[in-house]
């Protein structure tokens, strides 16, 4: 699991229930489903549905001045060359933190992604090291639906996170009251 990297990155998802284009089913609300579009230009990541009551991780900072909750939403992708002892892969973060003390409503949730900037990093080594950082042309997170959607527009960043033979990826999310979760999601070429 790729949670204990420090990563500043943020990639934002939009929610609906529908693919992008509004042309397939996203699938059932809790199933996180990812879209590669047919040129290969632009990545969408959606998350299962969850009340912003129940996001946020278990661990709480209070390393610095208060106690804060950390919020956090990923895709990632390793490099053949992983191994359990060195780790090396790509990761797309939405990340962020509030005090523990304030309740994550819906406006909270929908102004903290908006106001993140997204991009796609490499990550070896142990502890892992960041190794390279991609800025897409264009990217965002957003909810619609009760679905965090991170999307990436980009052919050259898009191309370095898939890498040339990747068909699925990694997802995961913190839940308030329990483990994160983390799956691996087919990535569905679509229009």
């Amino acid at each position: 699991m790729r949670i204990g990297a420090v990563v500043v990155v943020a990639l934002l998802i939009a929610c609906s229930h529908t693919a992008p284009g509004g042309s397939e089913p996203a699938g059932p609300p809790n199933t996180p489903v990812a879209y590669l579009s047919q040129s290969g230009a632009r990545l969408e990541v959606v998350f299962p549905a969850m009340a912003p009551a129940d996001a946020g991780c278990m661990h709480i900072d209070s390393s610095g001045p208060g106690v804060r909750r950390m919020y956090e939403w990923y895709a990632a992708r390793d490099f053949p060359d992983s191994e359990r002892d060195r780790s090396h892969f790509m990761g797309i973060y939405v990340v962020f933190q509030l005090p523990d003390s304030v309740p994550l409503t819906t406006e909270r949730l929908d102004s903290a992604l908006a106001g993140l900037t997204i991009g796609v990093e490499e990550i070896a080594g142990e502890p892992p090291t960041r190794v390279a950082y991609l800025q897409p042309r264009s990217s965002r997170a957003y909810r619609a639906g009760g679905r965090v959607h991170v999307v990436v527009a980009d052919r050259d960043v898009v191309h370095r996170f898939l890498g040339p033979t990747s068909d699925s990826i990694d997802v995961g999310w913190c839940r308030r009251d329990g483990p994160p979760s983390h799956v691996r999601v087919p990535v569905v070429r679509g229009p």
